[in-house]
């Protein structure tokens, strides 16, 4: 079983903290899921914390099961955490706890993306709308009103209206969801928050179950997410985020950087944790990163240290396209395989 003893300065300060948000910003290799890992084990095997009050989000269910066992490792026993998983499966949970909402029972469906494109699809037909809105349109504004918070009687602050007829479908396919009982994916976030919102009563009573609420891969949250983590903890403001925002690279999915920013200007009194140690990569290749991501000027950077000795030498080969790249690759290795060697012993990173 680790200890605290088996952290590095910088990683116990932030595993210590526990009264207030706080934010650890964490390199790449620098231990920020141990951290977040020793920060809930230290919670319950020094503070006595009840497992049942901590909330720990992350973005895939395998790395919520592997968080999950290493838990358990810690702790010493298995713990029953108040929640561990998918922001989205979170959302799920409490809109199965507090229905009927928004017109539905608690059997309610899911609908994946691939149901939600052909209803929009299908509505787009039988409004005759097929010359002048494409499915693809309709699903893009369709889920940037789920991640913005945007209600329906807003929808034209964020639909151009020479694409107006959008939010017409959006509300045609906002009924249809009703009439089957069903939420989509989006909705497991967008109906949760207005939920909390709207109804105190319910808000109440999770705010006296969930105290702690913890994040990895903080830079990977959007909007909506952040706000549905702000309305949860605006009472214990515990909230123990962590990430690299170096690595925020889901910005297509609606990942948004400000969340930083936000969580600094919602939370006055949040202690922000530097993680600058780096267990993965020799000098050379810190090096070379550091180099590049300085020029960001978008988001707070780390200044990496490295733990591993060696010089591993950089080439950096232009290529014309993606075959030429490709042809300069496999010219490499050959080059670079001597008669001791085989291809089996090459690993190509793309």
């Amino acid at each position: 079983m680790d200890s605290l003893s088996n952290l590095n300065q910088h990683q116990q300060q932030a595993v210590k903290h526990t009264d207030g948000p706080a934010l650890v910003l964490a390199g790449a290799g620098s231990g920020k899921t141990r951290c977040l890992i020793h920060h809930v084990a230290y919670l319950i095997n020094q503070l006595q914390t009840k497992p049942e009050s901590i909330v720990l989000l992350t973005f895939t269910n395998k790395a919520a099961s592997e968080m999950k066992t290493r838990v358990d490792k810690l702790v010493g026993q298995s713990t029953r955490l108040g929640f561990n998983g998918t922001f989205h499966s979170f959302g799920a949970l409490i809109l199965r706890r507090f229905t009927p909402f928004a017109g539905r029972s608690r059997g309610f469906a899911i609908y994946d993306d691939q149901d939600s494109k052909s209803l929009l699809s299908q509505i787009i037909k039988d409004m005759t709308l097929s010359q002048v809105v494409k499915p693809a349109e309709a699903y893009y504004y369709l889920n940037l009103i789920k991640r913005r918070l945007i209600e329906k009687g807003d929808y034209a602050t964020i639909i151009p209206k020479t694409k107006s007829v959008i939010g017409d479908v959006v509300s045609q396919y906002e009924e249809r969801l009703k009439q089957s009982n069903a939420f989509d994916f989006g909705d497991l976030l967008y109906q949760t928050y207005f939920l909390i919102k709207s109804q105190p009563d319910k808000r109440s009573l999770l705010e006296k179950e969930y105290d702690h609420f913890l994040v990895d891969e903080y830079q990977d949250t959007n909007y909506v997410q952040y706000q549905l983590l702000k309305l949860l903890s605006s009472k214990s403001k515990n909230i123990f985020a962590v990430g690299d925002f170096s690595q925020a690279i889901y910005k297509f999915r609606g990942a948004d950087y400000q969340n930083i920013n936000r969580l600094k200007q919602d939370f006055k009194n949040l202690t922000v944790f530097k993680l600058p140690t780096n267990y993965r990569s020799v000098a050379s290749i810190i090096k070379a990163a550091s180099f590049l991501i300085k020029h960001n000027t978008t988001h707070p950077t780390l200044s990496l240290k490295p733990t591993r000795q060696g010089q591993t030498p950089l080439t950096l080969m232009p290529a014309y396209d993606d075959e030429h790249e490709a042809l300069r690759v496999v010219r490499a290795i050959i080059e670079t395989l001597d008669s001791n060697q085989s291809l089996g012993e090459v690993a190509i990173l793309y």
